[in-house]
């Protein structure tokens, strides 16, 4: 098997999982930002971007290409969006501050997380009821790396089926 096939098998369960994954982790805010289903959509659309770039077919290959392409730019915008628009203090996981964080609440004790258990029941009724109260303000934040990740597959993706002269 040629490594271009290979790679193309390995990006194919790679958008996979990562479809699994985004799936999970943004059903629960697709009603309140829609654009969280773009990876729902393209995610699958990329996986099956490798099957095409697995084929001989000039138009499937240049289709795979347009997909990547709009992929790598998604995966951009998608960074954009888990960094609140590239905010610094959303990058504090590089930096160590996460750490710190946790270190604090461990000392508060138990008494947070049993406060913040009684929000989050007390803001799931309320959305149950439609009260509409914005945001639990004790939510994690969403990783801020992780839609670059859909960028690199992507990129890698685009130089395996990018077409090369031969010679």
């Amino acid at each position: 098997m040629r490594k271009d096939k290979f790679t193309l098998i390995i990006l194919f369960v790679g958008f996979a999982v990562l479809f699994l994954e985004a799936r999970y982790y943004h059903s629960g805010i697709l009603d309140k930002k829609p654009v969280a289903w773009v990876p729902t959509v393209l995610l699958p659309l990329l996986a099956v971007a490798c099957l095409f770039g697995l084929s001989k077919a000039s138009a499937l290959r240049k289709t795979a290409i347009a997909l990547f392409v709009i992929g790598a730019a998604a995966g951009l915008v998608g960074t954009y969006f888990h960094t609140d628009g590239f905010k610094a203090e959303r990058f504090s996981m590089l930096m160590g501050k996460k750490q710190e964080k946790e270190d604090r609440a461990q000392q508060n004790g138990r008494e947070d997380q049993d406060r913040r258990s009684e929000n989050q029941e007390r803001h799931s009724e309320d959305r149950d009821q439609g009260t509409g109260e914005g945001e639990n303000k004790d939510e994690d934040p969403p990783p801020p790396l992780v839609a670059l990740s859909v960028t690199g597959l992507t990129l890698l993706g685009l130089v395996t089926v990018w077409p090369m002269k031969q010679g």
